[in-house]
Formats: C-alpha cells, sequence, structure tokens
C-alpha cells in the first residue's frame, strides 16, 4: 500500500524518530519541518525554520537538529545554521552557525557532525566536519 502525505514545498530531507512514531521532513522553500504521524500518515505539526535542507535526529529523540540554508549576498555565498529543536515542545533551543554550506549530518548521542563546504562564492572552498557537543 502507498500513501501520500502533503508536505511543504521542496522537501529536502527526512528523519525517523527512534520508536518510529514520527518522521520529520525539512521543507526548503516553505521554511518548515513538516511532523508525520507514521500511524496515520499525516502532518500533525509543523515547526518554523529558514531554508531548512538536512534533519538528524538523537539517539534518544528528544532533539533534532536541522541545517539552514542562507544566503549571505548576491554571489551566492552562504553561510548555515542549525537549529537544536526539542521534540516534545517542537522549539528550537540552540542555534549553532556554520560558515559555509552543511552537506550532511549525523547525531551520536553525545555529539552532532556535521560536513560543510564553502562558504560557497570565495575563492577558497574548505570541506571539513564539524563535530559538536550536544
Amino acid at each position: 500500500t502507498v500513501a501520500m502525505v502533503r508536505l511543504g514545498t521542496d522537501p529536502r530531507d527526512l528523519v525517523a524518530s527512534p520508536d518510529g512514531k514520527l518522521v520529520y521532513v525539512a521543507n526548503l522553500n516553505s521554511n518548515s519541518v513538516s511532523v508525520i504521524d507514521t500511524a496515520t500518515n499525516t502532518v500533525t505539526s509543523t515547526i518554523n525554520t529558514r531554508f531548512p535542507e538536512h534533519v538528524a535526529i538523537s539517539p534518544d529523540g528528544k532533539k533534532l537538529f536541522v541545517s539552514n540554508w542562507i544566503t549571505t549576498s548576491s554571489s551566492y555565498a552562504t553561510t548555515s545554521t542549525i537549529s537544536v529543536i526539542d521534540t516534545t515542545t517542537k522549539l528550537v533551543t540552540a542555534t549553532i552557525p556554520v560558515n559555509g554550506t552543511v552537506q550532511d549530518l549525523a547525531v551520536t548521542g553525545e555529539r552532532l557532525y556535521i560536513t560543510a563546504t564553502g562558504p560557497i562564492g570565495t575563492t577558497e572552498t574548505p570541506t571539513r566536519i564539524l563535530v559538536v557537543a550536544v
């Protein structure tokens, strides 16, 4: 059986909660993350962010990490932020700045791993992994 769930504009990435009850979807051009109840295949809430691209969730399911893409100039130089969201309240509890563009996220119980390039639009585009204690 295939079910269709209506989301925001331009969905980019998704992650399931550790218990499998929820799926979080980053909707780039809707500036939001849709929260889907997997039992009913319906969007139960929407979390506002700014141009979300990537999502990751802590192993205990209590924190959602969302990368936000931000254009900083007409040359498309970019910077990103990571929103740390409490999955119970669905509120942003912290913001982590990233100088460049986030390519992907992974989280363990104690650390968030971020691959980043750029900032794009500059003559130098270093590639790196950032490790943040969470």
